[in-house]
């Protein structure tokens, strides 16, 4: 259907002119029907509005949600060992015998020597293998070091000079073991596969004693006679660390943060009955 406009009327007017001029040239008047009708149609009808051109709409960029960030990096952490309670009495050794008292401590300070301690819920990249024998001698009634730290799977050698001892190691899960000590044992890797601490003394002299800690030495640290230890390199996060000693075992959860290190000052120990 056609639409009559005032635009449409205007043109329209406009070309009469136009359409008389038409009519008066030579020629019939019923050929110049067609150009007057199409004039007409011209006029009326509806030319359409010109449209503004539409701008898309600016579109803001996609930005990912915020993720919260994960603990990187690396850190430190370090102490001191200490004990509460009543000094132990000094141990004044025989002629014949030289063992390390059960507790010993700095009077003065009151640090703790051979204190253990172990990060226990961090996975590092495992040591390369496989790992070289380390050795305990048994000698002057000790355990030579006293407490010894090694990997996972390491073959430990150990040798008396006296020949007059035998070994003792009390397991973790009760099973144990002994051996006679005249030409020295080597207790094989398969035995010393899994983190623990393994007690070990002598039955025929009962003031020896000490301990083989499986544990991933970069992740562990023994004290020294000032009670001290420093452990390096452990991953950003929350970390539980045991502080272990015969008399002694407190477990404790302490964070670490990228490039800093972690003081825990003096952790306390009491002897438990």
């Amino acid at each position: 259907m056609i639409k009559r406009s005032p635009f449409g009327l205007r043109f329209f007017i406009s070309n009469v002119r136009l359409v008389g001029v038409c009519l008066n040239e030579r020629g019939s008047y019923m050929q110049r029907i067609p150009l007057l009708l199409l004039l007409i149609l011209c006029g009326c009808a509806e030319r359409p509005k010109p449209v503004a051109p539409v701008k898309p709409s600016p579109i803001a960029p996609v930005r990912p949600s915020p993720v919260a960030p994960s603990p990187s990096g690396s850190g430190s952490v370090r102490g001191r060992v200490t004990f509460e309670g009543a000094l132990p009495a000094i141990v004044q050794p025989s002629t014949d015998e030289y063992a390390i008292p059960p507790l010993v401590v700095d009077p003065k300070t009151r640090a703790i020597q051979w204190a253990v301690i172990r990060v226990l819920d961090v996975k590092v990249p495992e040591l390369p293998g496989p790992n070289k024998t380390a050795s305990i001698l048994m000698r002057n009634f000790r355990f030579e070091p006293h407490v010894l730290l090694i990997a996972p799977s390491t073959p430990v050698l150990v040798r008396s000079i006296e020949g007059l001892h035998h070994l003792h190691r009390r397991r973790k899960y009760g099973v144990e073991f002994d051996e006679d000590f005249k030409k020295g044992y080597t207790i094989p890797a398969k035995d010393l596969s899994e983190p623990e601490i393994i007690p070990i003394g002598c039955d025929v002299h009962k003031v020896m004693f000490g301990f083989i800690v499986v544990h991933d030495p970069r992740l562990a640290a023994i004290t020294g006679p000032d009670g001290k230890f420093s452990i390096e390199s452990l991953p950003a996060g929350r970390h539980k660390i045991s502080f272990f000693h015969r008399i002694q075992e407190v477990v404790q959860e302490v964070t670490i943060e990228p490039d800093k290190t972690a003081d825990l000052g003096d952790i306390v120990l009491r002897e438990v009955r």
